[in-house]
């Protein structure tokens, strides 16, 4: 089944000139990688979509029972959501994105429950869940997760705050361009749009900004999409970016900044090519006006791009 985690983006902080992960759970910064992001997620669900309080929510449990071998001795469980009578409810394993929910993914857990003594089994990448319950002593594999949304996720993105604290918008933006870009982002992110997306590792020295975040991947044709995301690379600056990728190979990258913009200034974005860049003006090619939301031109933004591809005979 698709994940329950599937539509909510990890917190994070701005530290030491570094983005790191926050965990609102242990109140504490995170290394940003893959396994802890989709950890982070699944902890917003929970508490924000599921409305499971914070106090019935464990992290990386030590196992310490003497029914472990040797290799898992010391070993943590990911997540442990206990029930109202605070006993172990659910075990929850949290895979990277990259990696599939497999028989080794579900020995391993059932191996640690003998430790924790859940009654629900709940392995999760991101993208899919895996979710069993023990039943008359069998387990069984649920079609339904285990814990229903009590809120939206349309709900849970109304609000600024919500962006700015998962670094999609800057703090330092005025406020009419953070409410504006607040709509925007719930648009872009609108869950009935079917485009795939993921977590995009791009950090470009001739760019002077690390853009990595999630990015929505839209195919032109066989060999050709552009990713587009908007985010903060920092607290002073919103861009949005476009990256070109051709045969598997990153061709130009389309950098916004979206603060400039607002205030109506002309060059406001500049294009990364594999030998030069140059500076251009987004409204030119790409109708994003900043004093209305079109939804059409939101969903459509892949498609401005590519006319902006093929005009600078890059496809």
């Amino acid at each position: 089944m698709n994940s329950c985690c599937s539509l909510h983006f990890p917190r994070v902080v701005f530290e030491g000139g570094q983005r790191w992960l926050w965990n609102p759970i242990t109140k504490k910064r995170l290394a940003n990688r893959p396994e802890e992001r989709v950890r982070l997620r699944m902890i917003d669900y929970l508490t924000l979509e599921a409305q499971i309080p914070a106090g019935r929510i464990s992290q990386e449990l030590t196992l310490l029972s003497n029914e472990l071998g040797d290799k898992d001795r010391g070993m943590r469980a990911d997540i442990v959501v206990f029930g109202g009578d605070m006993e172990p409810e659910t075990l929850i394993e949290c895979k990277s994105a990259t990696v599939s929910l497999s028989k080794d993914a579900a020995i391993q857990i059932s191996r640690y429950n003998k430790h924790v003594g859940a009654r629900h089994l709940w392995l999760s990448n991101g993208h899919s869940d895996a979710i069993f319950t023990f039943e008359n002593g069998e387990l069984k594999q649920r079609r339904k997760p285990i814990y229903p949304s009590a809120y939206s996720v349309q709900e849970l993105r109304s609000t600024p705050q919500y962006w700015i604290d998962r670094g999609f918008i800057a703090t330092s933006l005025e406020e009419g361009a953070t409410e504006w870009l607040t709509q925007v982002l719930q648009e872009f992110w609108d869950p009935s749009l079917e485009w795939g997306y993921g977590y995009v590792e791009l950090s470009r020295a001739d760019m002077g900004v690390h853009a990595s975040h999630y990015y929505q991947s839209i195919p032109l044709d066989d060999d050709t999409d552009v990713a587009l995301s908007i985010m903060s690379p920092n607290p002073k600056e919103t861009v949005l970016v476009a990256i070109l990728n051709q045969s598997q190979q990153t061709v130009a990258v389309f950098v916004t900044d979206l603060g400039a913009l607002w205030d109506g200034e002309s060059e406001n974005t500049t294009i990364y090519t594999t030998h030069s860049q140059e500076r251009a003006s987004l409204l030119k090619h790409v109708p994003l006006k900043t004093d209305e939301i079109n939804p059409m031109v939101i969903s459509n933004l892949a498609g401005f791009y590519e006319s902006w591809f093929r005009q600078l005979y890059l496809l």
